[in-house]
């Protein structure tokens, strides 16, 4: 929260708060923008380590679909198991979040934020308009998806009142369903109503504490396998 002078003119205090609204909002939305940027660059440099050829249709999504497929990963594995949790989630909290709610909108969403009084909370909102679709509508499509929710969410009886929360919740831990499918349902759910996203301070911890803990993952993986590592050569070519 911005620090608020006592010798503020009181007229002048709601601006204050309304400035640092709209700064605020500009910060977490480049986080989504610049943090998928990241995550592209990153792919990137994964494919250039283990000498696969790097073209201009790579990118996080797609990789992601690659990984998420049963079978042999063979170098990738260990980054699939040691940060596969983490990569779901950046999957879902930043990559396609960004695509659909910031950078390529084409619905009405409600775009605002909150935060709370104390504390470092910050989150973006983008929840479809009640005028556009009904309480009944999102208590419907919430319930479809309702057997996805965490044990302790589902018998909850205020996430059984609020399907809006109920949704926020399983979002929020989608990277804990096992099944691609199913995870694909509460984004399908998702997208079509909106809602809250995590707080910026949670959604750039987990983004560098992937991005750090792949890095000495990957590190691993060279000592381990120096001879099936070609750093972006073509493994064919000659010096």
């Amino acid at each position: 929260m911005p620090v608020v002078s006592p010798q503020l003119d009181p007229l002048e205090k709601p601006l204050l708060y309304t400035q640092f609204g709209m700064v605020s909002k500009l910060d977490m939305e480049s986080l989504f923008l610049f943090g998928n940027l990241l995550l592209e660059q990153w792919v990137l440099v994964i494919h250039y380590v283990i000498g696969e050829k790097v073209t201009r249709e790579i990118d996080f999504a797609k990789f992601m679909t690659r990984l998420q497929k049963e079978g042999d990963r063979g170098l990738l594995q260990p980054l699939w198991d040691n940060h596969y949790r983490d990569m779901l989630w950046l999957l879902y909290q930043i990559r396609n979040y960004r695509n659909i709610f910031i950078q390529h909108m084409r619905d009405p969403w409600q775009r605002g934020t909150s935060m709370l009084t104390y504390g470092d909370d910050f989150r973006l909102s983008s929840p479809a308009p009640l005028d556009w679709i009904t309480e009944d509508e999102i208590e419907k499509e919430v319930r479809k998806i309702r057997y996805l929710a965490p044990q302790w969410a589902k018998s909850s009886e205020w996430y059984t009142r609020y399907p809006r929360q109920l949704l926020e919740v399983q979002f929020f831990y989608i990277d804990e369903i096992k099944e691609l499918s199913q995870r694909e349902e509460v984004w399908t759910v998702w997208k079509k109503l909106g809602g809250w996203t995590f707080s910026y301070d949670m959604i750039a911890f987990r983004l560098m504490r992937f991005l750090a803990g792949s890095i000495l993952t990957m590190l691993d993986v060279i000592a381990k396998h120096p001879d099936k590592i070609h750093m972006g050569a073509d493994p064919t070519s000659k010096p």
